[in-house]
């Protein structure tokens, strides 16, 4: 994320001590915003499971070793000879009403206005406390950096220089597509007012799911 990335290049990192003490100063640094509201479409009839949105993400983002911002979960469908595997990609919801937000005593969690979810590590203390608040399992304690959350934050630095998410840049099948809500693209915003209206009690967030044209939700 864009906030890692400033705070890993200005930070001062110093390990003394058999205890390996760690010793962090971040600066903050002004940040060029997106403008208009995003909306990230997910739909999980498309996904193959190739898990190319997983790498991109991972290359884009420098998570720690084994975690990651995205996860494709793969699920087994009916009995043999009639079994089949199907495929269900996940991350932060960027929830309009988001719990991790509210559960930040220190303000490094917030809602961006163009819709996403973000964190600022200059402010996060590694309390750990909005972890278990995500009810989609979307955050994780980077031990690199002293326990400070980590999550997807919709690559704002890529969306606001006119680039597509890693993820749904490298999507090969379709499964992930994004854009504004409130923009031009006239069919994009349709279908997203579209599985809004399906998904009424699931659609609070600036990531939505669906699966194919049944507008019912994968979370």
């Amino acid at each position: 994320m864009e906030d890692r990335r400033t705070f890993i290049k200005h930070g001062l990192l110093l390990c003394a001590g058999a205890g390996g003490l760690l010793a962090v100063r971040a600066e903050s640094a002004p940040k060029k915003r997106p403008d208009g509201q995003w909306t990230m479409v997910v739909d999980s009839a498309l996904c193959t499971g190739c898990n190319a949105c997983m790498v991109a993400c991972k290359l884009q983002h420098n998570t720690e070793k084994g975690k990651f911002n995205t996860h494709v979960v793969e699920e087994e469908k009916g009995t043999f000879p009639h079994a089949s595997l199907g495929f269900s990609p996940t991350l932060c919801h960027h929830c309009d009403d988001a719990p991790c937000v509210k559960a930040c005593p220190t303000g490094a969690s917030a809602k961006d206005p163009c819709g996403a979810v973000t964190m600022d590590w200059s402010l996060c203390n590694g309390c750990g406390s909005c972890l278990p608040t995500c009810p989609h399992n979307a955050r994780f304690a980077d031990s690199r950096f002293g326990n400070r959350a980590d999550k997807c934050d919709l690559c704002l630095d890529r969306i606001s220089q006119g680039l597509q998410p890693a993820c749904v840049e490298n999507c090969a099948s379709g499964a992930r597509t994004f854009g504004r809500s409130d923009g031009p693209n006239e069919a994009f915003a349709g279908q997203v007012e579209k599985i809004r209206r399906h998904n009424e009690n699931d659609s609070n967030g600036a990531v939505l799911f669906c699966k194919g044209n049944t507008g019912g939700t994968q979370a």
